[in-house]
This record gives C-alpha cells, structure tokens and sequence, in this order.
C-alpha cells in the first residue's frame, strides 16, 4: 500500500498521463469510491452545483444511496469531462464503441503501465480510511 504521504505526488503524476482510465483513477482516489461506481457513474448523478454524486442504491455495495461531497479537484476533473454534447444518461466514463461504461480493468492497466504493479486501485480507499482513522475521532 502506498504511504498516505505519497499520495498527493501519486496525484499530481496521474495528472500528467493522458487517458480516460487515468482520469478515472483521480477521480476514483479523489472520492475514495469503489471502481464499479466509478466507472458505473452518470451524469444525472452529479449535482455540480451542490457539489455531490448521489450513488444510487441499486449501484452500492450496501443497497443505501450514498452522497459523496466533491471537492473541487474533483469537480475540475468533471470540468474537464463534460462537453456540449453530454447528456444525463450518458456515462461520466463511457468505454470504447457500444461498451457502454470503461472497463473494470482500465484502472488497473494504468498502474501496470506506470509500473506499479504493487499498488491496487481498491488500496486507495483502504489508504483513505486509515488515514480518516487517524485524523478524525468520529467513529467508522
């Protein structure tokens, strides 16, 4: 797992790769959700001007809609993804052709070829976590 303090630097280098996966990945830590949301996400789930995504119940692990704040790192990666032409029900990150949303492996491709073979996108909630653990005294 990566340290906490070396993943703001992880961040800024996924910043500088080009790709839909990786923008994926930002998106991904910046929220510390779970890729099936991520890459299940649609626009009429995002309220950019309340600044949330509201994940659906059917979507979540937990079957309970779930509201994720997005701060606004988060919301200039939206920015940078939406175009004239999005619609609601259009994913926020489509696949290729008729595949309907990217693949649960893009992610992962873009560690491999950063050549992070040590690291799992699913850790970066795990880093998340551990580090709300220890900043914050509210229970998980």
């Amino acid at each position: 797992m990566l340290p906490y303090g070396e993943t703001p630097p992880f961040v800024q280098r996924l910043a500088t790769l080009p790709g839909l996966a990786a923008t994926a990945m930002r998106f991904t830590i910046l929220t510390a959700a779970r890729t099936g949301e991520v890459i299940g996400a649609t626009w009429q789930e995002i309220d950019e001007k309340a600044k949330v995504w509201t994940v659906p119940a059917e979507r979540m692990k937990a079957g309970r809609e779930h509201r994720v704040p997005l701060s606004p790192a988060t919301l200039a990666v939206l920015a940078s993804l939406r175009t004239p032409d999005t619609e609601p029900s259009d994913f926020v990150f489509p696949g290729s052709g008729n595949a309907g949303h990217m693949s649960n492996m893009a992610m992962t491709a873009v560690l491999r070829r950063m050549k992070r073979s040590d690291l799992t996108v699913h850790g970066f909630r795990s880093i998340f976590r551990d580090r709300a653990a220890e900043t914050n005294p509210a229970p998980r």
